[in-house]
């Protein structure tokens, strides 16, 4: 079983992964980022997640990109995966695809789930948070990227045939959210299942 997670910076993303995995058995939390980073290295681009978006050119991104989900997809192979991820990236005014279509078709996943929630939660969690050194998008950037995201996880959607949960995680709910995450995945879980 291998579920895509994504959502935009702030949504809430990491922290209703983080609380759903102490209550699910047998699955593995896997990073897209931290992969992207390591093949970033390799090829000599130092940096964290949130920098390297700025530092590299984009047919170096891609390239990266492939090699980090072809890493993944070796590492899940047998095993039940929650990868975190980005359905769509930020750069320079432009939005890329976090998951273009060569990389989901090597992903393949089985269940996308989006945690979405609102520009102003969004803004809110970027003020609060110091350990990162996000970008400091305006609402109406922020609501551009946010619509990107759904309609970016809607066509990972179809072009997989993967089912799609969309997650609100709204501020002091989060609990409401973690136990939304759970749900979709024991249907999926469910659904994969009877595919055998």
């Amino acid at each position: 079983m291998f579920v895509m997670v994504v959502g935009m910076s702030a949504s809430g993303k990491n922290a209703v992964i983080s609380r759903a995995m102490s209550r699910l058995e047998g699955f593995t939390h896997i990073v897209y980022g931290d992969y992207v980073v390591k093949y970033a290295k390799k090829l000599g681009i130092s940096g964290d997640r949130d920098e390297l978006k700025r530092v590299a050119d984009l047919k170096t991104f891609k390239k990266i990109q492939q090699r980090a989900a072809l890493s993944i997809k070796f590492r899940s192979l047998g095993k039940n995966v929650i990868l975190n991820t980005h359905a769509v990236v930020y750069k320079d005014g432009n939005i890329l695809p976090g998951i273009p279509y060569s990389i989901l078709r090597i992903l393949k996943p089985d269940m996308i789930i989006v945690i979405d929630a609102n520009e102003r939660d969004i803004m809110l969690r970027r003020k609060r948070d110091k350990t990162r050194n996000r970008d400091k998008d305006n609402m109406e950037t922020l609501s551009v990227i946010r619509e990107a995201t759904l309609c970016a996880a809607r066509t990972m959607s179809l072009l997989s045939g993967a089912p799609l949960r969309i997650i609100k995680n709204r501020e002091g709910q989060i609990d409401t959210a973690v136990k939304e995450f759970l749900d979709a995945i024991n249907i999926a879980t469910n659904l994969n299942n009877k595919r055998l």
